[in-house]
């Protein structure tokens, strides 16, 4: 059977990635945004983050929680998570994860302003 690929997945021209990192950082990002239990290959994933972050979160640790999914991924030996709002855009959420990989560091920035999640340049 073969992967569903997003948009998000592939370079300029259609292609998807090669490298091993870049093809970590967009499992991570899905890992992220989906909510969790919704992967039908994987039902013990998913972060949830803009669910996690409409609400309150006062009573939460929302880098923990990433921290711990991203580290159910083998290729994860490591992760910081640094979770924060963004003073000029009301409600929007910064979150900045330093990955320890086999392969490397893998620095995994994303925003989040009015619902949408994107991936820092």
């Amino acid at each position: 059977m073969q992967d569903l690929v997003c948009s998000s997945d592939l370079d300029l021209f259609g292609r998807e990635t090669t490298d091993p990192l870049e093809v970590l950082a967009q499992d991570l990002f899905h890992r992220l945004t989906e909510t969790y239990g919704s992967n039908p290959d994987d039902v013990d994933r998913g972060v949830g983050i803009v669910d996690a972050l409409s609400g309150i979160v006062e009573d939460r640790d929302i880098g923990a929680e990433i921290r711990a999914d991203f580290l159910k991924d083998d290729r994860v030996a490591d992760v910081r998570v640094t979770v924060t709002q963004i003073p000029e855009v009301a409600g929007g959420q910064r979150i900045a994860t330093l990955v320890q990989t086999v392969d490397g560091i893998l620095p995994l920035d994303v925003t989040i302003v009015d619902g949408v999640v994107s991936r820092a340049s």
